[in-house]
């Protein structure tokens, strides 16, 4: 996979305080957008970047992103925070504010009109300050029930820009957003991984067992995540020549992964999808693949283990025709807690 300017696990410096990066979410023409972790609190860390932009004439970025920021807070948008700043390294660190976005809830058919009033109220109030704000789905995410525009980007107001002209088109399945849909389509791919990707699956397993396992783990085991050892333990994993450990990417975009023993039989050892890439079809996809591995291995059947306090896998592997075949419950610690489940190919 392609490798990103800033690494996966690093510990980086913003403002004289220390954050690690947990993953990439996202790569703008402004700059790339990282999860990153301080003290067990989740941030967005974005690095700016002086890439050319064949469409958008830039400035200053990081005086533009700053001073956005401001005009924004000014006009009453509903933004993520600024929690630092940084000119020298060009680096800023926003709250996170964790949900899926408008866009991807149009693409799942998800219904959105109950958020027509919000955007409309944030368009009244970005017009009055004289700014248009980029009305475009992927930039406002829902959290409990508010909605948030995550982008600090804004310009002077143009009616031909607003969100009736321009941005409404997108918030539906118009023949606008299945335009972009064909034009932009990010596909799902598994790629095996190397030594070098270790830190990126753990980093996965830490924004999976922050959103998923939070009250079956202990919490000390989530705050205090042991990031070196995870590494080392995953370096072991893709090392071992019983392991087949793929990265699950859409696009370049890493979203998940999944590793499997085979040895005498195949064992599901683990399979991480973050959480809004949940409930789209993407273990369904896997277990194709595994399947497929199956029949050309001459394997009639595989087996996994699921946590029994995590209620959504254990409806999935189920639903997938999973066969309840061992328990193993009871325990003081619910993460001891396993169902073992065998699949018929």
């Amino acid at each position: 996979m392609d490798k990103n300017q800033i690494k996966i696990c690093e510990e980086l410096t913003v403002s004289g305080r220390t954050y690690r990066i947990v993953r990439l979410l996202g790569h703008g023409k402004g700059g790339y957008s990282y999860l990153a972790e301080q003290n067990g609190v989740f941030y967005v860390l974005k690095q700016i970047h002086h890439e050319p932009c064949d469409y958008y004439a830039f400035g200053d970025k990081f005086e533009a992103e700053c001073g956005d920021y401001r005009r924004l807070m000014d006009a009453g948008i509903r933004i993520p925070k600024m929690a630092a700043s940084d000119k020298e390294n060009e680096r800023i660190i926003k709250e996170y504010i964790e949900g899926n976005t408008v866009f991807d809830m149009v693409l799942c058919d998800q219904p959105v009109e109950e958020y027509l009033p919000q955007i409309r109220e944030m368009a009244e109030k970005a017009m009055v300050a004289g700014l248009n704000i980029d009305y475009f789905p992927t930039n406002f995410i829902v959290h409990d029930g508010l909605l948030w525009y995550v982008d600090y980007e804004c310009n002077t107001y143009m009616e031909e820009w607003n969100f009736e002209n321009w941005g409404s088109r997108y918030w539906s399945r118009t023949p606008e957003f299945e335009v972009y849909l064909k034009e932009h389509h990010k596909k799902l791919r598994f790629e095996s991984v190397e030594e070098s990707d270790a830190p990126i699956i753990s980093g996965l397993r830490r924004v999976v067992w922050s959103t998923t396992y939070r009250n079956i783990y202990p919490d000390e085991v989530i705050d205090h995540y042991d990031y070196p050892g995870h590494i080392q333990r995953d370096i072991g994993r893709i090392g071992n020549v019983h392991y087949h450990v793929y990265l699950i990417l859409e696009g370049e975009i890493p979203i998940g992964y999944f590793y499997f023993e085979h040895d005498s039989g195949l064992h599901i050892q683990s399979l991480y999808v973050l959480k809004e890439h949940q409930k789209k079809g993407v273990g369904k996809k896997v277990f194709a693949f595994i399947r497929q591995y199956c029949k050309d291995n001459s394997l009639d059947r595989f087996t996994c283990e699921c946590n029994q306090h995590n209620h959504n896998a254990r409806r999935f592997y189920e639903h997938m025709g999973g066969i309840n075949i061992r328990e193993n419950i009871g325990h003081e610690n619910k993460r001891e807690d396993q169902i073992t489940y065998s699949f018929k190919i």
